[in-house]
């Protein structure tokens, strides 16, 4: 498979799933999912539910900024914010949490280290 089939492929992906976390987080905020399947299951109240809610919101639309606009950058940081979800997800107090997310975050860590060591630097 060519380098670039390869990264339009992860771009795609990435943007997949950003956008399902958007939409994930957005019905956690809503209550339409209970909250103990965020977070690893830590949640204990309504204000740390909004707060960190919004955390993962700002950090979706962030990361899916970036991956539209196609900025290493952001490739960097998703895949080192990824990388310690994961971390998080394996430690989970919520069993499902753990084993449907961490295979999902380990995927898009490794997808956003593969584009941001295999897109070109822009030079001035």
């Amino acid at each position: 498979m060519k380098k670039e089939t390869a990264q339009r492929i992860a771009q795609n992906t990435i943007f997949a799933f950003l956008l399902f976390a958007l939409v994930y987080h957005g019905l956690v905020l809503m209550q339409v999912v209970p909250m103990d399947m965020a977070w690893g299951g830590r949640l204990k109240t309504l204000e740390e539910l909004y707060v960190f809610e919004s955390i993962s919101i700002t950090l979706n639309v962030l990361f899916l900024y970036g991956v539209w606009k196609q900025k290493r950058l952001f490739y960097a940081l998703l895949a080192v914010v990824f990388a310690l979800n994961t971390v998080g997800n394996l430690v989970a107090v919520n069993f499902w949490e753990m084993v449907i997310f961490t295979p999902i975050t380990a995927i898009l860590a490794c997808m956003g280290g593969f584009l941001f060591f295999s897109l070109p630097t822009k030079t001035r």
